[in-house]
């Protein structure tokens, strides 16, 4: 799920869904680095659950961010 969409499930609005095509290329690899970083002024923190992952091009992934503690 996309960030945006999470953050718009939080708050209660719609969103639309569309169909995923994949064309993985499978003979490359990526290395994702996740970050997380909020403004000091919020009262909230969240961090992702794994803090790289690697990818195929083309291919869909999801990863989890969670409440950080």
């Amino acid at each position: 799920m996309p960030v945006w969409d999470t953050g718009n499930r939080w708050y209660g609005t719609q969103t639309a869904r569309a169909a995923v095509i994949e064309h993985p290329v499978a003979e490359r690899i990526v290395t994702i680095e996740f970050i997380a970083n909020v403004p000091q002024s919020g009262d909230w923190e969240f961090a992702p659950k794994v803090s790289e992952l690697q990818v195929h091009p083309g291919k869909l992934y999801a990863t989890p961010f969670t409440r950080a503690t």
